[in-house]
């Protein structure tokens, strides 16, 4: 078991807790809940599990195949958690909390599957996001225009995230903004 959190300078320290372990054929499962997202909510993104990644999690092993099957069964009985959105702040709305589950035969690649199933973890290619921000369409042009493979990482805890805008000069270094974003919460 590993957690994961979030230390920010407030009462409130947000942890998720993943599950690892390696199956008899060595193949990995990673057990992770998924992460609501309360900035993101606020920039219209998508608060439930990404299920077309999910069914890409597939094992070439019998055994590792039919134990993913199981827990997924397992999973998918028991009912979601409701919880409800911070109601102040215009985004009333509720999330359904739920447990997913990844495979794969190497142990960064389940985790990291479920990282992007989960919303905790997303890439966008298009730096879309940054023209909502003051300056954004600027700095978005400056990348694009000055910058390869330009690619904006969000990592999410419920109501901060990160986001790392970056990509590669001519002389292959990573050039970028870091973005910290937050959100009051009525858990």
């Amino acid at each position: 078991m590993y957690e994961l959190s979030d230390s920010r300078h407030t009462d409130y320290h947000f942890r998720v807790y993943i599950i690892l372990g390696q199956t008899l054929d060595l193949d990995w499962l990673c057990l992770m809940p998924t992460v609501p997202d309360q900035v993101r909510l606020c920039h219209n993104r998508s608060l439930r599990a990404n299920l077309e990644l999910l069914a890409t999690s597939k094992s070439k092993n019998s055994n590792t195949q039919d134990l993913f099957e199981k827990v997924n069964k397992i999973l998918a009985r028991l009912e979601s958690i409701i919880i409800y959105g911070y109601y102040y702040g215009g985004y009333n709305y509720t999330y359904k909390h739920q447990i997913l589950c990844t495979t794969s035969s190497n142990k960064i690649k389940a985790v990291k599957l479920a990282f992007k199933a989960s919303g905790m973890f997303a890439v966008d290619k298009s730096l879309s996001e940054m023209i909502s921000y003051p300056k954004g369409e600027q700095v978005r042009q400056f990348m694009q225009e000055t910058l390869q493979g330009c690619r904006r990482y969000t990592i999410s805890f419920w109501e901060s995230a990160y986001a790392y805008d970056l990509g590669y000069t001519q002389t292959s270094d990573r050039l970028g903004f870091k973005h910290r974003f937050w959100s009051k919460y009525n858990p």
